[in-house]
This record gives C-alpha cells, sequence and structure tokens, in this order.
C-alpha cells in the first residue's frame, strides 16, 4: 500500500469518528430539557408547581369545525410561562403566560394543515403535544381570550376573510391567582 493511500484512510478513519462524536453529541444535548420551556399536564400539576392563574373553558364546547371535525375542549386554563431548569427545577418566566387547552386528540392529524385557530403569529393555538394546544400571552389575558378560526394556515399578512370559517371564545372561570 502506498504512503498516500494509508494517509487517506487514516483521514477518513479520523473523520467518520468526528462524524459519530458529533452526531452523539447533538443527540445528548437535544434530549436534555434544561433550559427548554415546559408546559403542566394538568391544572392539578399547574397547581402544585406554583404556576396556575386561572381556568377557563370554552363558551361553545363541542365546537363544530366542519361535517368531520369537532373540538371538544377537556380542559383550559392558564399559568405561568416557565422552563426546565438544572435537577428538573422549575424556573417561572417573568409576567408572560401561557394558555393550555386540554382537547380530543382527533384533530391533530388535520391542525395547521387543513385549518387553524388563530389568524396572527402572536395569537394561535398551536399543537403542544397530541392532545394539547397552547398559546403564549406577554401579558395577563382579559377574562375573554377569542381566536378566529381558519382554513389552512396563514399566519402572516391579510387572509381573505371568506377563509375564517368561525371563532372560537375561551371566558376565564375563576378568579385569578398568582398573578
Amino acid at each position: 500500500m502506498k504512503k498516500n493511500q494509508k494517509s487517506r484512510i487514516n483521514l477518513c478513519g479520523k473523520l467518520d469518528n468526528f462524524i459519530w462524536i458529533l452526531a452523539l453529541t447533538i443527540t445528548l444535548g437535544c434530549n436534555s430539557q434544561i433550559g427548554h420551556r415546559g408546559i403542566s399536564s394538568s391544572i392539578e400539576e399547574s397547581v402544585s408547581n406554583e404556576l396556575f392563574v386561572a381556568d377557563f373553558k370554552m363558551t361553545q364546547n363541542p365546537y363544530i369545525i366542519n361535517d368531520t371535525l369537532i373540538l371538544k375542549v377537556k380542559k383550559a386554563w392558564l399559568e405561568k410561562q416557565w422552563k426546565y431548569g438544572k435537577n428538573s427545577d422549575i424556573i417561572i418566566i417573568k409576567n408572560q403566560y401561557q394558555l393550555i387547552v386540554e382537547t380530543n386528540d382527533s384533530i391533530k392529524d388535520e391542525y395547521g394543515f387543513n385549518w387553524t385557530i388563530g389568524i396572527n403569529a402572536s395569537k394561535y393555538l398551536r399543537l403542544a403535544s397530541n392532545s394539547d394546544f397552547i398559546c403564549d400571552f406577554d401579558f395577563l389575558p382579559d377574562e375573554k381570550i377569542k381566536f378566529k378560526v381558519q382554513n389552512g394556515r396563514k399566519l402572516k399578512g391579510d387572509i381573505d376573510p371568506k377563509n375564517i370559517i368561525g371563532e372560537i371564545e375561551f371566558v376565564r372561570t375563576s378568579e385569578v391567582i398568582n398573578k
């Protein structure tokens, strides 16, 4: 074997090792929750972590989107935004809130493709899991929170009024605590 071939083989081996180490580092780093935003899995968890702010209910429940899709909300609550710290500590993000909407999971496949709750990138319900939606607020929202429902998903610019297919309203049902 020539000297030039040996150095290419060594270089390829070192490159392979580097790629494996890089992939492993990225994979392990992505699985860490530290610094990532959190969402409580229930009102009880939100209360026990002192994140809970208020209960909400959808005024028209279930909400019929079309003849095959029905949105039924089980629970909705407002809590303080938070993120994971070291040792699973909770770090509260001051003056920011998140509305969590727990619903049936039959809508997740079509959500965001065929229809979306919200028409603005700063105020829309996005999927947080298979059965939960979340919306962020930089302020404590009023006792009524309204979202327009649209065909498709356009969150910037003007939306053709014919694409607005309805409106969903959430109403606060408890006193605000833990501002």
